[in-house]
């Protein structure tokens, strides 16, 4: 698996030219599309400023994610219960997540881990 963190408050997708804002602005729509496939996720979706995505190392499609808020709060996770995903429920890649698009990170299996379990502790 790869695991990234994509920071939606900064970098290019914040900063973009003319010339490559409507490939950011779609990427960040995307993103921050509120299906009705997350019931109990729905308004928090606004507060999500990171997110931390797991892609299988084969198809590298994301598999699971988390949403973060300002302070590094876990404030979601999908897919989980009723919740599909955001992410996870596009049609975009490990490479669509890259610079300069985004601002990213990669970050650990552990760290990812511990994070998804977060959530535990809040309900």
């Amino acid at each position: 698996m790869l695991y990234l963190s994509v920071n939606l408050s900064t970098g290019a997708a914040q900063t973009a030219t003319k010339k490559d804002s409507f490939l950011s602005g779609l990427l960040y729509k995307v993103l921050t599309f509120i299906p009705k496939a997350n019931p109990d996720y729905d308004q928090l979706i606004d507060e999500v400023t990171t997110w931390l995505l797991e892609f299988n190392d084969e198809t590298l499609y994301p598999e699971r994610e988390i949403g973060l808020d300002s302070s590094g709060n876990v404030i979601m996770i999908m897919p989980f219960g009723e919740n599909y995903g955001f992410c996870t429920d596009s049609n975009l890649f490990y490479k669509d997540f890259k610079p300069p698009t985004f601002n990213v990170k990669n970050i650990s299996k552990d760290y990812f881990e511990n994070k998804w379990k977060e959530i535990d502790t809040k309900t």
